[in-house]
Formats: structure tokens, C-alpha cells, sequence
């Protein structure tokens, strides 16, 4: 890690990480995370569902 905490030397972050279709991108794979977790028996419910 470099001295700022931030992470490993030589991987910053990427240029286009709050770009709106990264955002898209992040809600799409988050809320198949917790579909998942809910058809798993982990979760009772998927509250990521709340945010559309």
C-alpha cells in the first residue's frame, strides 16, 4: 500500500469510476449480488429492489 492508504503502488483509481455508467454498471452488479444472496437463503430481502 502506498502511504495515503488508498491502495497497492502503481493501481490508482480509475479515471471513469463515477461516471454515470459506471454507476449503472455497480448498481447492476450489486443488485445480482443480493439476488443471489436472497435465492441462497442468506437474505430474506433484496433492498437493493428499493432503489428503483
Amino acid at each position: 500500500m502506498d502511504r495515503s492508504g488508498s491502495g497497492p503502488v502503481g493501481w490508482p483509481p480509475s479515471p471513469a469510476a463515477g461516471s454515470p455508467a459506471s454507476q449503472r454498471q455497480a448498481l447492476i452488479i450489486l443488485t445480482a449480488m443480493f439476488t443471489w444472496l436472497v435465492n441462497a437463503g442468506y437474505l430474506r430481502g433484496n433492498r437493493m429492489w428499493l432503489l428503483r
